[in-house]
């Protein structure tokens, strides 16, 4: 058993609870003898039996509640051993799907996600028995790939690997499941087939209803998280121009939000506009772990052009401050700027 989501495997410690409270519940407080209690006595000992398997049982369900939703809060799954791939050496027709989304761009210890997983699917081709075949798939589309199909030479899977690049675009788990399922029966005739999906296993990207059913379809599956310990990153969720349209007479205004997940706080972070390449204005601004904080910028554009051909200008927010992810840290906006 595997997990999508494995830091909250930490809030387990909460199946302590229920098991603590029975414990507290069970202290003996002293005894006042009473004689008109003795009356009683014969009859709590008949029920205590009763009573001490309904404890149990409630103790029971109460822990079981707390671990299953803990292990729901996780996202486990489950993945083939993929022991069969290496029976007497047989080729086999490896499909491997690289998550090549943003957040495979962030950066630890001077190497990012999409390296890590990289090297971790070069040794995975040069333990494949001779005569295989490997189909690269790039969960994201990126400018300038080819499916070529299957490659039967080791040397040209591992030169295609080298082509992922990280892209500006969120991944999509389903899309890259059927595409992997396309390439498994087109890329190769090779009977037996092998599944890897490497990436980061971010939220959004992973999240679907049917996931047992998509994995299920294509039988040998094996699932290898790529993640930072921890992950700390700031980035600019929203940037725009509130009226779409600028001129030359009035103050434009632009919007903009930025967000910050992690565990600390990041404090005196500067945060900058840039018009056609010349900084206009700067915020110094205190970002706090899974909040947003909203900006306003305005500027005042001195040239423009007619409203039939407007002229356009380049607006960037950039956080001067890179971090682990620096792709997020800034946002473009192309900006018509007319006269009035």
């Amino acid at each position: 058993m595997n997990f999508f989501a494995i830091s909250f495997l930490t809030a387990s410690v909460a199946i302590a609870g229920p098991t603590l409270i029975h414990l507290l519940n069970r202290r003996r407080y002293r005894t006042q003898p009473w004689a008109a209690m003795q009356f009683l006595r014969n009859a709590v000992k008949r029920n205590r039996r009763a009573v001490q398997i309904r404890d149990l049982i409630l103790l029971t369900l109460r822990t079981l509640a707390v671990l299953f939703f803990v292990l729901a809060m996780a996202r486990p799954y489950w993945v083939g051993s993929g022991s069969q791939v290496y029976q007497n050496n047989e080729p086999v027709h490896a499909v491997v799907v690289l998550d090549n989304s943003l957040s495979m761009g962030y950066t630890s210890a001077q190497t990012s996600l999409l390296e890590e997983a990289k090297e971790q699917i070069s040794q995975f081709i040069e333990m494949l028995p001779a005569g295989s075949e490997i189909s690269i798939i790039p969960l994201c589309a990126q400018p300038h790939w080819f499916n070529v199909g299957g490659f039967a030479s080791r040397d040209d899977a591992l030169n295609a690997l080298r082509q992922v690049e990280v892209v500006d675009l969120q991944g999509n788990i389903r899309s890259g499941v059927e595409r992997a399922l396309i390439a498994s029966k087109k890329d190769s005739a090779i009977q037996t087939k092998r599944f890897v999906f490497l990436g980061d296993l971010q939220r959004d990207s992973w999240e679907d209803n049917d996931l047992d059913e998509l994995f299920g379809a294509l039988g040998d599956v094996q699932i290898v998280p790529v993640q930072p310990p921890l992950r700390e990153n700031s980035w600019i969720s929203e940037f725009y121009l509130r009226d779409g349209i600028a001129d030359a007479e009035s103050t434009a205004v632009f919007v903009a939000e930025v967000r910050h997940e992690g565990l600390t706080a990041r404090e005196g972070v500067p945060v900058s506009l840039e018009i056609d390449g010349d900084i206009v204005s700067t915020r110094i601004i205190d970002l706090v772990p899974q909040q947003t904080f909203n900006l306003v910028f305005e500027h005042q554009f001195t040239s423009a052009g007619s409203s039939k051909e407007p002229l356009f200008s380049r607006a960037v927010l950039r956080i001067d401050e890179p971090d682990y992810l620096p792709m997020d840290d800034q946002r473009v906006a192309v900006v018509p700027v007319i006269a009035r």
